[in-house]
């Protein structure tokens, strides 16, 4: 034990130092002789020697006063504490033979006997008290006292010890049969595991001890209860619907909900996606929900209708398997023309869709002449714009195409109608008709 290993090296070293002092105190008898060998005659040497004797005198007084303080330290130890140490030993050894699985047989300590060799003393209270000498030290065998301890086991304590049950066999019992075996058999249920098996759920499968050990009544009995071996979701994607839910089937698995989704790279009636995704192990007979494709519903590009006259728009709409939808006018070119539309061009809609469309409203002539007046005022030189609205006024133009046609004729033939003064002022005079065509003032 630590605390006796500690004492043993305690006086081990108390011992040493023993040694140390008596053989020092050994050389001091020795001197001590030879000096009162010495003469009467006061000569120098003797005044030295006796000087020198005063001084082991008094080292001797100190060392014997240090050995006594050391004998002091001698371990010492009371009959309780002996009996006490005793009693400690016999329940480790014990507790060493308690009985464990698989033993067909109990062990116990009935007798131990003990020598004890030591100093046997009355301290000042008159208590006994046993001086324990080093392993190795050496003492005069009349000083020693020899005490012998036989210690019994008691009947009471011998009777405690459990008698030992056999543990029955509960592999392939359902549980709450195991546990009735069990209570038979007067013993008790400990942890209880489970783990996947081909056996029936609640089946057991294992057990420790093992059947046959004998066992004492408070020793648990653990067992490994059997459960349902847990299905992998295999991979069902890209299967059909009918493949899919055979392969459910076959799984172990059940159908879940169907749902249905438009895709235009998979094949229609195929699976895209599933829950739960596949390699999961899952409980038997848990539930697989499935994504299947569906085929999107025809679509038509819409055409680009840009630029088109109203009419011709309408025939090219017809043409794509679409209709006309809302239309609505905006200033900007030549009347009647298509200047936006919605949905864009390229757009997949549904056929028989709606095209809604922007045309240029018709523009009144009297709005090109103000066009064409406020882009020849912009010039530095040339027609004058107050002149070109007068020629333009006199010639009473009808409409968006006459004005057109004008704005397009050649310089001879608009010299002709416009009579501009000189050629810059036609040049001027031109631009600014072509101008007001485009919708341009500057």
């Amino acid at each position: 034990m630590p605390e006796n290993d500690a004492n043993a090296e305690r006086l081990a070293r108390i011992e040493k130092t023993l040694d140390a002092f008596a053989g020092r105190l050994s050389a001091l008898e020795e001197a001590l002789r030879g000096a009162a060998r010495t003469t009467a005659e006061p000569t120098r040497e003797e005044m030295l020697l006796r000087s020198r004797l005063a001084a082991l005198e008094a080292e001797k007084a100190e060392l014997s006063g240090r050995v006594r303080t050391l004998a002091d330290g001698r371990m010492q130890a009371r009959p309780e504490q002996v009996t006490e140490g005793f009693r400690k030993a016999i329940e480790a050894m014990q507790g060493g033979l308690a009985p464990r699985p698989g033993d067909r047989a109990a062990y116990t300590v009935s007798e131990m006997q003990v020598g004890l060799k030591s100093l046997v003393a009355l301290d000042e209270s008159g208590s006994l008290r046993f001086v324990l000498p080093a392993p190795d030290e050496r003492f005069d065998p009349a000083q020693i006292t020899e005490v012998r301890f036989t210690l019994r086991a008691a009947s009471e304590a011998a009777a405690a010890i459990p008698n030992l049950i056999p543990v029955p066999s509960l592999l392939g019992l359902p549980r709450a049969a195991a546990d009735t075996a069990l209570a038979r058999a007067g013993l008790k249920l400990g942890k209880v595991a489970e783990q996947e098996s081909r056996y029936a759920a609640g089946t057991v499968i294992g057990q420790a001890p093992d059947p046959g050990d004998e066992v004492a009544p408070e020793v648990p009995i653990e067992i490994v209860v059997a459960i349902a071996i847990k299905p992998t979701v295999p991979d069902l994607r890209g299967l059909t619907l009918d493949d899919a839910t055979g392969r459910i089937e076959a799984a172990g698995l059940a159908g879940g909900a169907v749902a249905r989704r438009e895709s235009r790279q998979a094949e229609e009636g195929t699976v895209l996606a599933q829950d739960p995704l596949p390699g999961m192990r899952v409980e038997p007979g848990a539930a697989v929900s499935l994504v299947v494709a569906v085929a999107p519903p025809p679509t038509v590009a819409v055409p680009d209708l840009a630029g088109m006259p109203r009419a011709e728009a309408a025939r090219a709409l017809k043409a794509a398997g679409l209709a006309i939808g809302e239309v609505s006018e905006k200033e900007g070119g030549k009347p009647g023309l298509v200047l936006a539309q919605a949905p864009k061009p390229g757009t997949e809609v549904p056929p028989g869709s709606p095209v809604s469309l922007v045309v240029s409203s018709d523009i009144a002539v009297q709005v090109l002449i103000d066009r064409a007046v406020k882009a020849a005022a912009g010039t530095r030189a040339g027609i004058s714009g107050r002149l070109l609205r007068d020629r333009l006024q006199a010639l009473d133009l009808k409409d968006y195409a006459a004005f057109e046609a004008l704005a397009s004729a050649p310089l001879e033939e608009l010299q002709k109608s416009i009579g501009a003064p000189t050629p810059r002022g036609l040049q001027d005079a031109q631009a600014a008709l072509r101008k007001a065509v485009k919708g341009e003032s500057r």
